[in-house]
Formats: C-alpha cells, structure tokens, sequence
C-alpha cells in the first residue's frame, strides 16, 4: 500500500512509477499522518514532468507562489493528465500563435507564455464533470484563451444556446460546428482517425479532421495578416502532368507517415458542405507545417497542397547582407532545404522541374 512506504520511497514511486493525481489527492486526505511525503514540491514535479512529457515546459507554467495550495496543485495536475497527445498538438498551436503574433510581444518575451493560475484553473476546472463538459481540446483552448488576440480582437471560443441546445461555435469571427461519429458516413475518411476529444468540426464547405487541424489551419489562412509579422508567399506553382500521382499521395497518404518530427501535416477537405458528398467531388487539401512547431523554431514555414498546386509560405526573415534579388536557398537557407525534403520524401523534384507553371 502506498501509505505504508517511507516518504522518499513515496516520492520516487510516484515519479518513476506513477500514481494519478485523483490517487494521491484521495491518499492525502485519507491518510495525512502516513503520507508526509506528498509535499507540494511532489506535486510540483509531477506537474513540470507532466508539462516536459508534452514539450510544453518552456510555453506553460503554474503559479509557484508559496504558500501553494494542494487542491490548485491536484486540479493543474489532473488537467495535464488527461488525454493522449492534445495537449502536445495544442502546443504546436501556441507556439504558431506566439510566431504570428496571436500573443501579446509583452507576454512571448517573458519565458512561458501560458500561466495556468489559480483563477483560471477554478474557472475551468471547478469539478470533473465540468472539465470534461467540453471536448479536451477545446477545453484546453479555453483555458489559454485569454492571450489570444487578432487585430484588437480577442480569439474567444464561444458557443450560443438556442432551445436548449447548441446552434453553434465560433472562434473570433469564425463559425465552425461540432461533426459526431454517427454524423460521418461509414466509409468517410475521417471516421478511423475520430477522436471525442479533439473532433471532426466543419466550417462552412470546409471540413477538418479536428477542432485542432480546424486551428492550425485558422493560423495559416485566417490569423496571419499582422505587419509585423511578416510572412510571404515564396514559391507558387502548378504541378506537372507526370508528376500528379506522386503529388496525389503527399497529400492522401496517412500523416503516420511523419518521420522523426521532421514535418507536421495537417488535413482539411472541401465537401461543398454535405459529409454525404460523393468522393470523387471532395477535395483534400493539406497544409505540411516545415518549421514553428519545434522548441528552438523562431518563425514559421509550411507548404499547401491542393488540386494540383504547391505554395510555400514563410515568416523567415533573410540573412543580413542578403538582397531581394538573390536566389531563394541564399534568401531562406532554413524553408528551401526543408521544402525539398519533405518533396524528395514523396519522389518529388526541385521545383523547377516540378511546376508546369509558377514563379517565385
């Protein structure tokens, strides 16, 4: 029984083998007179593995501040705990908001840009029932919310009740619904990857996988136009005949076929809006994130694939010294080489021997 080993043994259980936090809560307040080794520093530590497990210890934090209440500390640990990779991929979104500027400059420069305080963990986290009320990823999205901002307007999930159930969602100005499992037809492609947690959600003719893809995608094409920021269209182009097949499986092939975080895909298809459109109408689309979701990425790159065309986007600034008019692997000595990896995954060449048109 746990309650009957010596603190330090507790302790390195508890980090090395692992207890859930509703255990050791229920073991606190049970057994306080055995178990002086669940300190607030324990909890501490459970709290910053938690957040290194989801490379998130550099983007999150709590509030340290002694003294530090358990019952805050329980309920930040227990957050962290649910799920698979959520939190993970919501990271990958806070450090794209942070590259766009979608957080304040005054709060990206001061180390972990996302502070799980005490006010917003009661907010969010008043009981059980009430943290899981909502799909984990939206869920998350709310308890981070309060630092996005796009052009004096704050990036706010809302949802509108309408006789007694829900008419909708929305994310700043834009709508976007919840698609259920029994929604999707038996063969759609989006049903074998269907997860509660993070689902299939539709904006207007647009359908996405997931409420996460729905934002990495809302980053690149809708929250992306801040001056400051700097991104550019560097290359346009319309494949060539020969080549079509092989650019047909980059965009449908599984996205398990990523290799050592090298490259995140992100998918969305265009289905005239009816989940019940015939197959050969619907057009996938996927947006290959290159750099910005990586601890040590400053700027962000990503290529788009959709009916026949490839375009690559970057935020990466030229070398100083380097002039307009240089050639793009001098201008972008980071976006072009990752670009023509991720093309040469898929057989793909260059892209002046890809395109049977474009310009950079």
């Amino acid at each position: 029984m746990l309650h009957r080993l010596p603190a330090e043994l507790l302790r390195n259980f508890v980090l090395f083998v692992g207890s859930s936090s509703c255990d050791l809560a229920a073991l606190r307040a049970t057994s306080q007179g055995c178990c002086s080794g669940i300190t607030a520093e324990l909890i501490v530590l459970i709290i910053d593995t938690s957040l290194a497990r989801h490379s998130l210890d550099d983007l999150v934090s709590i509030d340290r501040t002694a003294p530090l209440s358990f019952d805050y500390l329980f309920r930040v640990a227990y957050v962290l705990e649910q799920g698979s990779d959520e939190w993970h991929v919501m990271g990958v979104f806070v450090r794209l908001a942070a590259i766009y500027r979608l957080i304040p400059q005054a709060l990206s420069q001061q180390g972990p840009r996302i502070m799980l305080s005490a006010d917003c963990i009661s907010t969010h986290v008043p009981t059980r029932a009430a943290f899981h009320r909502l799909p984990l990823t939206m869920t998350i999205f709310k308890m981070i919310q309060g630092c996005l901002i796009y052009k004096g307007r704050s990036l706010t999930l809302v949802q509108e009740e309408q006789d007694g159930g829900a008419a909708g969602r929305g994310v700043g100005d834009i709508e976007f619904c919840v698609v259920t499992l029994v929604e999707l037809p038996r063969l759609h492609s989006y049903r074998s990857c269907y997860k509660n947690s993070d689902p299939v959600v539709r904006e207007n003719d647009s359908l996405y996988p997931s409420f996460s893809a729905f934002l990495l995608h809302s980053v690149m094409y809708r929250w992306c136009a801040e001056e400051v920021v700097g991104e550019k269209r560097t290359l346009f182009g319309t494949i060539h005949p020969r080549f079509l097949s092989r650019y047909r499986a980059i965009i449908t092939d599984p996205i398990e076929k990523e290799q050592h975080g090298a490259f995140i895909m992100v998918d969305g298809q265009h289905d005239g809006g009816d989940v019940n459109a015939d197959p050969t109408s619907v057009v996938e689309f996927r947006l290959v994130l290159m750099t910005g979701f990586r601890q040590d990425d400053s700027f962000a790159s990503y290529m788009t694939l959709g009916q026949g065309f490839v375009e690559v986007y970057t935020t990466e600034g030229a070398a100083r010294g380097v002039t307009s008019g240089s050639n793009l692997d001098v201008r972008l000595p980071v976006t072009m080489p990752k670009m023509r990896s991720v093309l040469g995954r898929y057989g793909l060449p260059a892209p002046s021997a890809l395109f049977r048109t474009g310009h950079t």
